[in-house]
């Protein structure tokens, strides 16, 4: 494990990067166990502009959003907010 440097002042724009989410978050809706060991995925962030078009008025300005690759069933589940969604710089 390594210290994550956080966003400088908000102002970086992530659309179009490739992010990681990880967490100790349920295997599907239908199976009610949370992980033991954590788990991690990738998404694409996207623009709230993108995100609002499907989600409405809930996103806002300090909203992040992030997309999955179609094809492949990989996704957050129950358990997994609040935890790290960092992407890789430098």
């Amino acid at each position: 494990m390594q210290p994550v440097a956080l966003a400088s002042d908000g102002s970086e724009l992530f659309a179009g990067v490739t992010a990681t989410v990880s967490g100790f978050g349920r295997f599907s809706d239908s199976h009610m166990l949370t992980s033991e060991v954590v788990r991690f995925t990738r998404k694409t962030v996207i623009t709230n502009a993108a995100c609002a078009a499907r989600f409405g008025s809930i996103v806002i300005a300090s909203t992040l959003c992030a997309q999955g690759t179609a094809g492949i069933n990989n996704s957050l589940c129950n358990s997994d907010s609040g935890g790290p969604l960092t992407v890789q710089r430098d």
